[in-house]
């Protein structure tokens, strides 16, 4: 049996092509080291130049407006650098360093019976995540009845695994159980009490990508997936060429076509020898043009321009990049810099692990002719099959040749971007995340759900898994403190989805059905708060009818629950000022005790319409951002006319515009929530008064603002409006 591949020494960072040129300079300081990289991977002979070279793009030539202009960092600028990193066979390291196992140690994650990473020292015994194992070759007899064919062959990879390695740590993700309020490593977990958690792995990443936003802060920084981000280091890289060669900051005197002039020849790089590079394609460069220089430029298919040096420089960037996350976290990535994400994402993976490469225009040719096209990013899965069937093809260069209005005839005009991919073009841009719109957890169960008491354990478990995600996202600290960041993110609504199993098979379902409500802003956020009972609303809504089924009607059999938040935004300043004056309330006020008491009083007091089941137009509003008003989904009518686009506050008879009606429940919520903290400010002021007449005009006051609350409550009981007071549950 072979023992584990260690990792490769570190090795010095790609030469220059003299001396002179490696010695320290104002212009050109030494070569960054390497933080590590591998041997290359056998490759194909060098492909013969032919006229499919020619399909490929030139490097553009590089000119003053290119490097000086602000407006001309675009995509298509020659100059633009962007970084793919990825983290090796993250899972497997994340519980490496969280073991504190040895890089050479073979490690596997395992979920219930099924391997969903493997480690390279793992995979030099020929485990993988796919294994060929046929059920008839080990004995695992009987499966379980609720066991699909799918996963009792999940239960034989483990098993398979081991006999390869017996070395092997196999390491269980993290689960949740009902009574817990964080996932935690259990000894034991079983399918049928625990629920899988990612979050550990989440909170790595996050770890991984807050380094990246230190060490480029000038840069874009857009989380691909939990272990890969993409990286633009335009910005960065332009500013660093200014810095290593000054001479590039001023525009010559008498330039002819000035900031349009070319700049002048770039440092020759000695790509043959370097670790990072990739040999250029082998074609003659395109006759030069007499009005113009493009070797100043850069322009020409042998490289070794300006745009060569801004990639280059990408790769001292991203290595001490890369360098900060191993040292500080001790985890290897792998990356790939060229001039956009998709060039970028491909070449990433060419040497991993713990290396990096740098394509650069001259060499797209001859790295993705050879390459099969269903792996690059957007080309796999069914469109790729049918691009394959349609031409016979199997790599980048079978479809060279397929002309752009065949492609557009076959598979319609926006197949452009499919065109341009082949041939390395993408203009897409790296832009960082915003707030994600909607959250979700799910429990396939096992046996189906049939009753509410079987499903009221794991909808605690969803609620933890969520609340948890929603406190991440708000910035709350453990003492329920919102950080800037994260103030006044809120969701809308509330969506439990599931599926059924069918008449005969309890793992084959119906396609997911859906009911929602809408999610009232409240604090302390718990997962044992308003969540759980909303949940347990709508699913005893949902199994209702199992309690009096008629003779021959079958039951519903739930084999998947989800519960998650949809319409996910930054509230209102309004909103976040009523937040805000909440929490300061809460330190500077004695009676916030009572007022809570009152409060909940109110919620159990008020009456929630009844929800309906999503229909197939309420399926394409929850993708919405900006799902529909949650009148919509009430079976009560509403009370309120908007035929005058206005709406009269019932309290203070303030009359306020109603732009659409899908914006009426908005308006009615602020300005109900502007009452209840304009009432909670005068119980403020009254609890502090110093004089006891004072004290007890004040008094009058809060009570009167909160019958006045009370009596508008029961008044608009059939109204679901948002925002704090909003919908609420009977109790």
């Amino acid at each position: 049996m072979s023992s584990p591949a260690k990792p490769p020494p570190p090795r010095s960072s790609p030469p220059l092509q003299n001396e002179e040129a490696q010695r320290p300079s104002p212009s050109l300081p030494p070569p960054v080291p390497v933080a590590s990289t591998s041997a290359l991977p056998p490759s194909s002979p060098p492909p013969v130049a032919d006229e499919l070279d020619k399909e490929y793009p030139p490097d553009a030539i590089v000119t003053y407006r290119h490097l000086l202009s602000p407006q001309s960092l675009t995509p298509s600028n020659p100059l633009r650098v962007i970084g793919h990193c990825d983290v090796d066979a993250a899972y497997a390291q994340f519980e490496g360093v969280r073991l504190g196992l040895d890089k050479t140690v073979p490690i596997a994650v395992q979920q219930w019976q099924g391997l969903i990473a493997i480690n390279y020292p793992a995979r030099a015994f020929g485990i993988t995540r796919h294994m060929n194992v046929s059920l008839s070759s080990l004995t695992i007899s009987p499966f379980p009845h609720f066991f699909s064919p799918a996963e009792s062959y999940l239960v034989c990879q483990i098993m398979e695994a081991r006999k390869r390695c017996p070395e092997l740590i196999a390491c269980h993700v993290a689960t949740l159980k009902d009574g817990e309020d964080e996932p935690k490593y259990h000894e034991n977990p079983q399918i049928t009490t625990h629920k899988v958690s990612l979050e550990p792995y989440r909170k790595e990443s996050q770890k991984i990508i807050k380094i990246f936003q230190r060490c480029v802060p000038e840069g874009e920084i857009e989380k691909a997936s939990i272990d890969e981000a993409y990286l633009d280091l335009s910005l960065p890289i332009r500013n660093l060429l200014l810095t290593r060669y000054p001479h590039l900051s001023i525009l010559p005197p008498n330039s002819p076509l000035g900031l349009d002039t070319p700049l002048p020849p770039a440092p020759k790089l000695d790509w043959e020898s370097s670790e990072w590079g990739i040999p250029p394609s082998p074609i003659s460069p395109p006759p030069k043009d007499p009005s113009s220089d493009s070797e100043e430029g850069g322009g020409g298919r042998e490289g070794n321009g300006w745009s060569d040096v801004a990639l280059w420089l990408g790769g001292e960037v991203m290595e001490r990049v890369r360098g900060e996350v191993e040292k500080e976290l001790g985890y290897t990535t792998s990356a790939g810099i060229s001039h956009n994400k998709i060039l970028a994402k491909v070449c990433s993976a060419y040497k991993k692990p713990r290396a990096q490469t740098v394509l650069r225009t001259s060499a797209v040719s001859r790295f993705l002719r050879p390459m099969a096209f269903q792996k690059i990013r957007f080309l796999g899965g069914k469109l790729g099959d049918a691009i394959a069937n349609e031409y016979g093809a199997a790599t980048v260069g079978d479809l060279l040749s397929v002309s752009l209005e065949e492609m557009q005839r076959k598979f319609g005009e926006e197949s452009l971007w499919v065109y341009n991919i082949l041939r390395g073009i993408d203009h897409s841009e790296v832009k960082e995340k915003s707030l994600a719109k909607s959250m979700l957890a799910s429990k396939n169960m096992r046996p189906p759900l049939t009753a509410l008491e079987q499903g009221q354990p794991w909808l605690r478990v969803l609620c933890v898994e969520l609340v948890g995600r929603l406190k991440e996202a708000r910035g709350e600290t453990s003492d329920g403190e919102t950080g800037e960041q994260g103030s006044g993110v809120w969701p809308k609504t509330l969506v439990l989805s599931w599926r059924e199993a069918d008449l005969h098979h309890n793992n084959a379902g119906s396609s997911n059905k859906s009911k929602q409500l809408p999610f009232p802003f409240h604090r302390p956020l718990s997962p044992d708060g308003p969540i759980l009972k909303i949940a347990t609303r709508l699913l005893g809504e949902i199994l209702a009818s199992n309690s009096s089924l008629k003779p021959g009607t079958k039951p519903i059999r739930i084999i998947n629950l989800a519960l998650g938040f949809t319409g996910l935004e930054r509230g209102e300043e309004g909103q976040r000022g009523i937040e805000g004056f909440l929490r300061s309330g809460a330190s500077t006020s004695a009676k916030v005790g009572k007022r809570k008491e009152v409060e909940l009083d109110e919620e159990r007091n008020a009456v929630a319409g009844s929800s309906t089941p999503s229909t197939s137009s309420s399926s394409k509003k929850l993708k919405n951002d900006r799902p529909r008003p949650s009148s919509d989904d009430n079976d009560d009518d509403e009370e309120v006319s908007i035929s005058d686009a206005t709406w009269t506050c019932p309290d203070c008879s303030k009359i306020l515009p109603i732009p659409s009606h899908s914006e009426l429940d908005r308006v009615k919520g602020e300005h109900q929530d502007w009452h209840i903290a304009k009432a909670l400010q005068e119980e403020t002021v009254g609890s502090v008064a110093s004089s006891s007449s004072s004290g007890s005009k004040r008094e009058g006051i809060g009570k009167k603002s909160t019958t006045t609350l009370n009596k508008k409550k029961k008044s608009n009981a059939k109204e679901n409006v948002g925002g704090l007071g909003g919908w609420l549950l009977k109790k």
